[in-house]
């Protein structure tokens, strides 16, 4: 996997322990702004060939996962990358 897809793997547990925090300030949606901002700082400047690489990759990455929630997060992130093709 390339640098961009590690860095998103290694992010995930943060954005996992941020959300358990507080349910009652509605953490998920600041959460998922917050991964939707660093999704657009890598993903607005690569070529189209290699955000659909990273797509399969994460994609390959999540039917290795057990967890849940962290699979939640993936949904999401490969949801809003496809958006940038």
């Amino acid at each position: 996997m390339n640098s961009r897809i590690d860095e998103i793997i290694k992010e995930l547990p943060m954005y996992e322990r941020a959300e358990e925090v507080d349910a009652f300030l509605k953490l998920h949606d600041t959460v998922i702004h917050e991964l939707h901002i660093e999704l657009d700082r890598a993903y607005d400047i690569i070529p189209k060939e290699e955000i659909e690489s990273d797509i399969k990759d994460l994609e390959s990455y999540l039917t290795e996962v057990t967890d849940h929630h962290k699979k939640e997060l993936l949904h999401e992130i490969i949801a809003y990358i496809e958006k940038k093709v």
